[in-house]
């Protein structure tokens, strides 16, 4: 829908219309409400990221106008039909298969205006780390090399500062999932002169673990007395839980991930083939910034990645972690080779900063509302390649580098000499929840394992410390010219985050704007900066 509507403009709908209708406040907003008050029909004109606006047929003295905000979840409750028309040139077939040809789904499709925005940010990645060609989104061998001999170049040529960001995101993420989060940060990450490449991999481990963990919740007797001591069967839930998670196939399909994440850096296959393009960027602009996120599982993608960067000669300026699954064993074989230096004194990292959940923050969330601790536990104990225990010291499972317990020295599982290697190489580790201010370099309002990539303090410190902005000053709210909406505006001594006499923003707030406006903004920032001689 969202691409018909940036398309074409004007979808018609209909939907079940409920009380709520009656009671549009002054800003255009329909209260979702349960009182059916029967089927009605209506154009649907434009979208934000709460919901669609609508243009109804009650006059200009209803909603905003005659115009009305519905939310996704009220048109996914009470929407039934959908309808979008487009016009084509006339054609004259003479000949029969032609006409059968045009009607078969081999015929092409008109391709969404999102699809040609985020196509050329997308390293589509499939099983054993191979570049995946097949999907939507599907990438190959020759999308990669036109991807760094001209997409990136005929952007950012004229880009004073000229960035590539690799985004890997965790195995419980879905594709779709990924690609809007693409979608939502490459507008503003284009105006900051930073170029994203986000590796998607199709892993869908998180329907595998929620079939997992429902297999297994049922497979165990019932602890009872749950009211009065809640917590203490909890985590006895948890402890049947995490051997039969394992045996449900739980520890093969994490494997298989890891298999795939890893096996992207190997000769030939997806990661391996973006390296090489990489070189040859870096040869055409000697200036070119090299930044890495990950989140979860994508700590693992990354690793192998560094090492591949460190022997193609190539440096990255920082790498930002989000709740990393990646193990203690992992950082040693990759992330701390790589934070030193090299012969000839290069290091193929020079930061690396660490966002993690609490212990309490990790013992509060779950997992498919069944396993009562974060993914990161279920891993540790369960999923690795030695499961823990419970009750046998020498059996404590894997520690992994998110888990904030092993960094506690007032933990019972502090890891002293690890906690050492960290900070012999630099590490930076910053806890969350936190209450540190919005637009700080260590802010995070992150509470679950998922929260990272969609909470707004973490994704903006994260910007921010890929822009280069260490004296950080803070961030106001302002008003966005062009869509109306919200705009954070990140206050940062670095010059490079200058255009003109104008601060550059980071625009992480939530907009209502009409789809025209908003595809206007996007095709604005993505052309190159120009600067005077």
């Amino acid at each position: 829908m969202h691409a018909a509507i940036a398309e074409v403009g004007i979808l018609y709908a209909t939907a079940t219309v409920h009380s709520g209708w009656e009671k549009v406040d002054a800003e255009g907003t329909i209260p979702l409400e349960t009182t059916p008050l029967g089927g009605h029909a209506f154009a649907i004109v434009a979208y934000d990221t709460q919901g669609f606006w609508i243009q109804n047929s009650w006059g200009p003295d209803w909603g905003l106008r005659g115009f009305a905000h519905i939310s996704y979840d009220d048109w996914l409750s009470n929407g039934t039909d959908v309808w979008v028309a487009r016009l084509g040139a006339p054609v004259e077939l003479r000949k029969l298969a032609s006409t059968a040809a045009l009607q078969s789904g081999r015929s092409s499709q008109a391709i969404g205006y999102a699809y040609e925005d985020l196509r050329p940010h997308v390293i589509s990645v499939g099983n054993g780390g191979w570049l995946s060609p097949g999907d939507t989104y599907g990438t190959s061998d020759s999308d990669v090399r036109r991807l760094f001999e001209q997409d990136i170049p005929r952007v950012m040529t004229n880009w004073p500062s000229k960035r590539i960001v690799l985004y890997v995101h965790g195995g419980l993420v879905p594709a779709a999932d990924a690609l809007q989060r693409v979608a939502e940060y490459r507008p503003e990450l284009l105006a900051q002169q930073c170029y994203r490449l986000a590796f998607v991999w199709h892993s869908d481990f998180g329907s595998t673990l929620r079939n997992i963990l429902a297999d297994a919740v049922s497979k165990r007797r019932s602890g009872g007395w749950l009211d009065e001591m809640k917590d203490f069967l909890l985590d006895r839930l948890d402890d049947m839980l995490e051997p039969l998670a394992r045996q449900l196939l739980g520890k093969l399909a994490w494997d298989e991930m890891k298999e795939n994440a890893v096996g992207a850096s190997q000769k030939g296959r997806a990661a391996d083939v973006v390296v090489h393009g990489l070189v040859k960027l870096k040869q055409r602009y000697p200036e070119l910034e090299l930044h890495l996120v990950g989140h979860s599982a994508g700590s693992i993608f990354l690793g192998p990645l560094l090492a591949r960067l460190g022997d193609a000669g190539l440096t990255a300026r920082t790498c930002t972690l989000w709740a990393p699954a990646c193990t203690h064993q992992d950082f040693e074989d990759f992330y701390q080779p790589a934070l030193t230096a090299r012969r000839g004194g290069a290091k193929a990292l020079e930061q690396l900063t660490l966002f993690m959940l609490t212990d309490a923050a990790e013992q509060d969330d779950n997992c498919a509302l069944i396993y009562n601790k974060s993914l990161l536990y279920l891993v540790a104990h369960a999923l690795e390649r030695q499961s823990r225990i419970p009750g046998d010291p020498r059996h404590p499972g894997v520690p992994l580098l998110g888990m904030a317990k092993f960094l506690d020295p007032a933990h019972p599982d502090y890891k002293a000499d690890f906690k050492k290697r960290l900070d012999a190489c630099g590490v930076e580790c910053i806890s969350a929840p936190n209450d540190d201010g919005e637009g700080t370099l260590t802010a995070s309002k992150a509470s679950r394992h998922g929260d990272f990539d969609n909470d707004k303090r973490t994704v903006l410190a994260t910007f921010s410390r890929i822009l280069g902005s260490a004296s950080q000053l803070g961030a106001e709210s302002v008003r966005d010219p062009m869509t109306g909406g919200q705009t954070t505006r990140v206050q940062v001594s670095n010059p490079d985050m200058l255009v003109g006499d104008e601060m550059v923003t980071l625009k992480l707030g939530e907009s209502r704007s009409a789809a025209s406006a908003r595809r206007q903004v996007v095709d604005r920032l993505s052309r190159p900066v120009t600067t005077a001689n």
